[in-house]
């Protein structure tokens, strides 16, 4: 038995724009190659911003009230783990994506940036490479994407409320 899920969460209008949005991001990526640097990240700037906002409304398929959680916790035999991609896969991609941005930033791509969370307590300086936090991102997409757009609603739920990949 798979776990309980809210199936009629999976069509609701903030789910499916944000995979619509989700899935123009990926498209950035999928076609970096033909855009100039400048065109890559105007285009990311863009459109990851609006993923961020909406990512925001997003309901989760697994969210039950205490009331509802006592009545199936006992119908709950186990939980599926799909996956987008294969980690194989996963990281094939990955290590592409990450050399392709890295030459299409060039020496624009280490950044350093102050995490301000909304506790003050909880700011942190973040010193990186952009390169392997967009590879990651798109990934992490990608593989919600990918299960959302199967048939299984569990699968659905896992790409909605994890991302499908780990």
């Amino acid at each position: 038995m798979d776990t309980p899920i809210h199936v009629d969460l999976l069509d609701h209008i903030d789910v499916k724009r944000f995979a619509e949005v989700a899935e123009k991001v990926c498209d950035i990526f999928e076609h970096m190659d033909d855009l100039s640097e400048v065109e890559f990240l105007v285009g990311l700037k863009e459109r990851l911003s609006l993923a961020y906002s909406l990512a925001h409304r997003l309901p989760n398929p697994y969210d039950w009230s205490d009331d509802d959680k006592g009545a199936i916790e006992g119908s709950v035999e186990s939980r599926l783990e799909p996956r987008g991609m294969s980690e194989a896969e996963n990281m094939e991609r990955w290590k592409d994506l990450y050399q392709r941005i890295g030459q299409k930033l060039d020496t624009h791509s280490h950044i350093a940036f102050v995490l301000d969370p909304t506790d003050p307590d909880e700011r942190k300086i973040v010193d990186g490479e952009l390169a392997e936090m967009l590879a990651g991102l798109y990934l992490d997409l990608k593989c919600g994407l990918i299960l959302y757009h199967r048939s299984s609603d569990e699968e659905r739920a896992q790409g909605l409320g994890t991302g499908g990949s780990g």
